[in-house]
């Protein structure tokens, strides 16, 4: 039963920032399908600023600076023990938009929930994901901005030792609850963890969502993402990308065996986590933040990830016009 409205706001924000690809999908969908049990305790799974599952809408509102989404924000949680927002996008805000969403709760105890995944893995996950919504930039692209250090834009790389920065400048380092994740059941240790809810915890089992595409896959939707070249916008390159995958299901092309051996051939770019941009940054984190974990000194096994380099001109002429004309053929 809820307590009485305190126009003061929650005591508690529970926020889940992340990053991309450490299984915020499913935690998500564990959060919302069981949004009603945790009214039921006090707990509030905002609907303001709520794209499907996750709060992605609240997180562009904190960027742009809409006054009039935060306020709805602020509406909604008056009354509740406690707020649980969930986007991996709140890992990509500057120190501005961060501090507009801390204003939302200005009495709130503020436990910000940050998981660290091995880098060789994380960074081709992310990179695949970036080409499922409309990338262009090869594997060796993504790495050229992880070096730049510029993680900002959308379509920017995880650096976690800046959005764990950023983080810690904005609600405290004392707010801070990395985890390490490596594939596991998040839900029943979140719960548990950022909410004391231990007996609560069997509900959010969550189970594997929004996994990496298969080589294929990945190098024929970034083929159609240069040859799209942006035109259409988003949608249009989403429906288009569905349409290519059903393609590709249904009705596979004649020309699908010489590309598959096209992209066995491509040159791969093995990162590991020996890598120098992996180790440098991995070696930061552990530095700097690495006495939050459970483990003060985690000693992962070793990551690794091959990633084809396929670009328009290392296929032959005659394979890539077919190609482009089976994208075209989609377009129509």
């Amino acid at each position: 039963m809820r307590q009485t409205p305190d126009r003061r706001g929650p005591a508690t924000l529970v926020l889940h920032a992340g990053p991309h690809k450490t299984g915020t999908t499913a935690l998500q969908q564990a959060l919302a399908g069981n949004a009603g049990r945790l009214a039921r305790l006090g707990i509030l799974y905002p609907q303001a600023g709520r794209l499907g599952a996750s709060h992605a809408g609240l997180a562009e509102a904190c960027r742009t600076g809409d006054a009039a989404a935060l306020r709805a924000l602020a509406e909604e949680a008056a009354g509740w023990r406690a707020v649980v927002l969930s986007s991996e996008n709140f890992s990509m805000l500057d120190g501005r938009a961060l501090a507009a969403l801390r204003a939302v709760f200005p009495r709130a105890e503020v436990r910000v929930a940050y998981a660290l995944r091995p880098l060789a893995m994380l960074w081709p996950a992310h990179w695949a994901e970036l080409v499922k919504h409309g990338e262009a930039a090869g594997f060796d692209g993504y790495l050229a901005r992880v070096a730049a250090r510029d993680d900002m834009p959308f379509r920017a790389p995880v650096l976690p030792l800046r959005q764990l920065e950023r983080l810690a400048e904005v609600f405290g380092r004392e707010a801070l609850r990395l985890t390490l994740h490596g594939g596991q059941d998040i839900g029943p240790a979140f719960i548990d963890d950022l909410l004391g809810l231990g007996q609560e915890a069997p509900h959010f089992a969550t189970r594997r969502v929004n996994i990496r595409p298969d080589d294929r896959q990945i190098a024929l939707v970034r083929l159609m993402n240069l040859q799209l070249a942006g035109r259409g916008g988003y949608a249009r390159q989403q429906a288009l990308r569905q349409a290519l995958l059903e393609a590709l299901r249904l009705s596979p092309p004649d020309w699908l065996e010489d590309f598959d051996a096209a992209l066995g051939r491509a040159r791969r770019l093995v990162l590991t986590s020996a890598h120098p941009l992996v180790a440098a940054e991995e070696a930061a984190v552990a530095g700097r933040y690495g006495d939050l974990l459970d483990d003060p000194a985690p000693c992962p096994a070793p990551a690794e990830t091959a990633v084809p380099l396929l670009d328009p001109g290392d296929l032959p002429p005659p394979l890539r016009s077919a190609i482009a004309a089976f994208i075209d053929g989609l377009r129509a």
